[in-house]
């Protein structure tokens, strides 16, 4: 197929060619950019299709480098609790669940945030029982490393009601000493393993995840894994044409599930692919998360002097995973949140790792100035989530205190020196939509109005950056993806609005996404813009 897209204001991310007006595409290839008239002239003589693209903004295919698609899946096919502001609202839409499912059937939910609600407190096994006796309940809070559940999901996990508090993880309890029901990080493992859906309910789950994360611009994806089981599933769906989307999916060791063993046995490492489903990183944990808050930092939390977060693992016992992976091929990264974690992933990563296989930290939102210089002695990239900022940045600053909070995500010093970094969602964490963490990336600003370190905000080019030519460049895919340019993919996206223009974080954020185009073919259209034939 050959196609022209024409009258529109076109952002390549090409140096060279910075904006053109028009660039067609030959077997899911562009092969042109530039003016209409040189577009046309490349297609003289062979049947193509034109397309108008009505004087709007276009950008490269958007890049997510780290989200969860079944985890995402999960929560948008079940109950999602983000934004409700009262545990009487949370328990209510679970009892209503509950009248509606079979006893015994899992309740799952996800999203809700203790630190935005009323009561400021996570639901516990008492509140649970009250509304749903005779269903196993899970509900997962935003961050995803702390879940609430009741008696019959203990049950059904094999988890007793005076239960020791694991490495990496622990149980808040009663005054008796049991339960309460509120599990933190790999407390959580027993549950989620027995909650875990069926393979074919979680493949049309996740079928609708990729359409939603389409819509949004989202043309390829750094799978960031999780559930027991997630990567075998994952790739059938994709094989079986329900994911549009590049996938680079990561090969996860932590938080009771160890991916990573098994792939190192069958000498399989990152790169490895069948058509666009790659092997992507080695991921292993290190800590908690920055929101819950569980992240390992150095010093105590401002809110809470006797506490440090939860580290999982040593030093030692990275260094042997981390050299295990190196050794099989991979390339590595490590969850490190909290400053504590960063400094012990970038210290044994620097190590143990090759710089030419592009060793990343998902999140390294904790990234003081001596951390840094050995990411950047090491050429280690950070994997941002700038929506956070957005989200929890007041949390950040409640819990961690002004200097710490204000300045998680370094975003501008990164950039300043030299570090690629590139942007994701964590998703279902924080809102999927990559549009949403460029709005945050370039404003700083928080759902309280706060500014956190107004000298870490970026430019609108720069954090459209982050989430196309810096997330292609980290799964070895710059000359495949992230540009509008001659040799790339023809994937890039429509907006609604021009995004070069708008100076709020609401209007960047909400700009709509008309148009999504994957290899030449359109995944997601406005039918009352578009209707380009597939």
């Amino acid at each position: 197929m050959n196609s022209l897209y024409f009258n529109g204001r076109i952002t390549t991310m090409d140096p060279d060619l910075p904006e053109c007006e028009a660039f067609c595409v030959q077997n899911g290839r562009v092969t042109y950019a530039g003016s209409e008239q040189g577009a046309r002239a490349m297609l003289a003589g062979m049947p193509f299709r034109a397309i108008d693209l009505k004087g709007l903004r276009v950008l490269p295919g958007l890049i997510d480098a780290h989200a969860h698609l079944s985890a995402f899946s999960i929560e948008w096919s079940n109950l999602r609790l983000k934004g409700l502001t009262s545990l009487d609202e949370i328990l209510g839409t679970v009892r209503e669940k509950a009248e509606t499912v079979p006893e015994g059937e899992w309740i799952r939910g996800s999203g809700y945030n203790h630190l935005t609600l009323r009561e400021r407190r996570h639901p516990t096994r008492a509140d649970l029982d009250r509304v749903a006796p005779r269903h196993p309940v899970m509900l997962t809070r935003t961050c995803g490393h702390i879940a609430a559940v009741n008696t019959e999901a203990l049950k059904r996990a094999g988890v007793s009601l005076h239960e020791s508090d694991p490495e990496g993880g622990r149980f808040d309890r009663n005054a008796d000493g049991s339960l309460n029901g509120v599990l933190y990080d790999q407390a959580m493992s027993a549950v989620q393993t027995a909650s875990v859906p069926g393979k074919e309910e979680l493949k049309q789950w996740m079928e609708e995840g990729a359409r939603v994360w389409a819509k949004a611009g989202i043309t390829a994806v750094h799978d960031a894994g999780g559930i027991p089981g997630y990567f075998k599933v994952l790739a059938e769906a994709f094989h079986e044409g329900r994911i549009p989307q590049r996938i680079d999916a990561m090969v996860w060791n932590g938080l009771g599930v160890d991916q990573l063993s098994e792939f190192l046995s069958s000498h399989i490492s990152t790169g490895f692919h069948r058509g666009d489903f790659y092997v992507g990183a080695a991921k292993i944990m290190m800590d908690g998360s920055s929101s819950g808050p569980t992240a390992a930092t150095r010093s105590p939390y401002a809110i809470d002097p006797s506490f440090d977060g939860i580290l999982y693992r040593s030093a030692e016992e990275l260094r042997y995973w981390v050299k295990a992976a190196v050794d099989e091929g991979f390339q590595v990264t490590a969850h490190a949140v909290g400053d504590r974690a960063v400094s012990i992933a970038a210290e044994v990563i620097g190590e143990l790792g090759h710089p030419d296989r592009r060793n990343r930290i998902e999140h390294c939102a904790m990234c003081p100035p001596d951390v840094r210089k050995v990411l950047v002695r090491n050429q280690i990239t950070p994997v941002a989530q700038p929506g956070f900022l957005y989200e929890f940045g007041d949390g950040y600053v409640e819990s961690y205190g002004w200097d710490r909070g204000a300045h998680m995500f370094p975003l501008k010093s990164w950039l300043d020196s030299g570090l690629a970094v590139a942007g994701s969602s964590d998703s279902p964490v924080t809102d999927f939509r990559p549009l949403s963490g460029i709005a945050a990336a370039v404003t700083r600003e928080t759902v309280g109005g706060q500014i956190l370190a107004e000298s870490e905000r970026i430019s609108i080019r720069e954090a459209i950056g982050l989430y196309t030519v810096n997330s292609a460049r980290l799964v070895f895919a710059e000359h495949e993806m992230g540009r509008i340019g001659p040799g790339y993919r023809g994937n890039f996206v429509v907006l609604g609005d021009d995004i070069l223009k708008l100076a709020s974080g609401p209007q960047i954020r909400d700009c709509p996404v008309l148009m999504t185009v994957i290899n030449d073919k359109p995944v997601w259209q406005d039918p009352s813009y578009f209707a380009v034939e597939l």
